[in-house]
């Protein structure tokens, strides 16, 4: 502390305190041979505390350490970049104009979560998910943030734990599931989504598309999970209670991270409530499917199932789940497999969900884009007859896999995640130091828009870009088309998603000719307009995706 800080805290507390101070000046140095502080008030040592801590946190959050080798935005004393955080309602246009401003490893704090620093980077993406996983977890405070909802399922845990959901999880995806379970529960819920847009096109009803593709999504992964019905496409007309009280609690997950103290509020405010009660529609939907199924399996029971094998036997993921045993030969316990398949929902229903919305908006306001996809579907109808796509079949169209893909680039359906140092760490090629606490944050958003990454034109919508010139569909590094995450925690369910897409691509475009009507105002915050997108886990539009159809002819 400098001569000046030391008579600064002096004259704070000198209204009640008494600070004894031996410095000599000695060549334009300061040596301070004594310091007696006697409060004479509890207010007194309260100020010169408060000093000391403003002294020590002056634009960075108390408990963080001071880092002038990277750049970022300043902060406040003691709160770091909390104000800026709590009251910014886009986060990822922030993300986007900090790297541009600063450079990829900007960095910002927060008080009770510490330094955040970005690494939103092909190689040092590589370096904390593949090379050195072991050093990166998402850590307790993740965990506590998320576990009311999704409890300790494998999006929310690290280490044993996550290792254990893994190769259950791993064990579901199979191939045997794609063929007997996966591509049913979806050719069924396509005949439905069929019906929907026939009646669409029929009375030239203008209607929110996005709306009915988190429809079809809920009740196509809650029968391949559960084989249970939702009703959210068998009655589209009806309230979708447990779809809004999923997308309800996983904007508040998301809030949290830049509200300290939500533990406390949230037992007082209006969100708390809410909260509460979209974990109650949350809780007794999961727990009453799996009470009954418990029940079921322990009297041999599979009535009422909709999906059975030739034996008689029901084939969903659930039944897998209840049939896995863990090492000591155990079933997994209700709330095991209440978490597993929640877990599996947010993937399965949210982020393919917001996929289909963000291709079908790329392609009905992108005449070549439109053309360039209808073309591969005429194709297929003409030679086949049919639009079904087989599970071996699918990765041979290209052209829906460029556009698929090319919309992830830019709009990737886990926009941005953290993860915690455990250890003292350097990212490689000149990357900055990672002490241990630190938080690393990689946002694919801003990612998918720096030209350094995908060159001059990555702002721009160009599916061309993923076929190869031999009309092959381009491979890419995970660790740089990283919307499917990347190393031993890359998305298992990443094949259902690219399928299921795909095939209703394939359907709503095939039969329609899809018109766009309405979407609101744009957000600019980015180099590319874009529709205001909400802030949460995944990445959903704001406004509803209005469009009309009509049969093509």
């Amino acid at each position: 502390m400098s001569y000046h800080d030391l008579l600064t805290a002096s004259r704070l507390a000198n209204s009640s305190a008494n600070l004894v101070v031996d410095a000599v000046k000695d060549g334009g140095s300061i040596r301070t041979t004594a310091l007696v502080a006697i409060p004479s008030s509890l207010a007194g040592l309260a100020i010169l505390l408060v000093a000391l801590l403003f002294y020590r946190f002056p634009d960075i959050a108390v408990g963080t350490r001071p880092r002038p080798d990277l750049k970022g935005p300043k902060g406040h004393p003691l709160l770091g970049n909390l104000l800026f955080t709590m009251k910014n309602k886009d986060p990822l246009g922030w993300q986007l104009k900090a790297q541009e401003k600063y450079g990829v490893g900007w960095s910002f704090t927060l008080p009770g979560v510490g330094r955040l620093i970005d690494v939103s980077r092909p190689d040092w993406i590589q370096h904390v998910q593949k090379d050195n996983y072991l050093g990166y977890v998402k850590g307790n405070e993740f965990h506590n943030m998320m576990k009311d909802v999704l409890g300790s399922g494998i999006f929310t845990v690290d280490g044993d734990k996550w290792k254990h959901q893994r190769k259950i999880a791993a064990r579901i995806f199979t191939v045997n599931t794609f063929k007997n379970i996966i591509t049913g529960a979806i050719r069924d819920d396509l005949v439905l989504l069929d019906k929907i847009l026939a009646e669409k096109a029929a009375t030239g009803e203008m209607f929110n598309i996005q709306d009915l593709y988190f429809r079809f999504t809920l009740s196509s992964f809650v029968k391949i999970a559960f084989s249970q019905d939702t009703g959210s496409l068998s009655h589209p007309d009806s309230p979708d209670e447990f779809g809004e009280a999923f997308a309800y609690a996983q904007k508040v997950l998301d809030m949290r991270f830049v509200k300290p103290f939500w533990s406390v509020t949230e037992k007082f405010n209006e969100i708390g409530r809410k909260m509460r009660a979209s974990r109650k529609v949350i809780d007794d939907f999961s727990d009453s499917i799996v009470r009954k199924r418990l029940a079921e399996a322990k009297q041999g029971n599979v009535a009422n199932a909709e999906h059975t094998d030739a034996d008689g036997r029901r084939q969903d993921l659930l039944d897998l789940f209840i049939a896995h045993r863990n090492k000591d030969g155990s079933p997994l316990d209700p709330k095991s497999l209440r978490d597993a398949i929640l877990n599996l929902l947010i993937a399965g229903r949210d982020t393919t969900a917001e996929a289909l919305s963000w291709m079908t908006w790329r392609m009905i306001t992108n005449p070549e884009t439109y053309k360039f996809v209808k073309e591969e579907i005429s194709t297929q109808l003409e030679d086949t007859g049919s639009l079904d796509i087989d599970y071996g079949d699918f990765k041979q169209h290209v052209r829906k896999l460029a556009a698929m893909h090319e919309t992830l680039r830019l709009h990737p359906s886990i926009p941005k995640n953290i993860r915690r140092a455990v250890a003292d760490d350097v990212l490689p090629n000149g990357g900055p130091r990672i002490d241990k606490g630190d938080i690393v944050l990689y946002s694919d958003w801003a990612m998918g828009r720096n030209p350094d990454v995908w060159g001059p034109d990555a702002a721009e919508f160009r599916p061309s870009r993923w076929i190869d010139d031999d009309g092959t569909f381009s491979r890419v590094p995970a660790n740089k088309a990283h919307f499917f995450s990347a190393g031993p925690r890359a998305c298992l369910g990443s094949t259902l998603a690219i399928f299921e897409v795909c095939q209703v691509i394939n359907v709503v475009f095939g039969k329609y000719d899809v018109e766009l009507v309405d979407l609101g105002p744009k957000n600019s915050a980015t180099r590319d307009a874009v529709p205001d997108y909400l802030n949460s886990l995944t990445h959903p539009m704001k406004r509803p995706l209005m469009v009309k159809v009509k049969k093509c002819t």
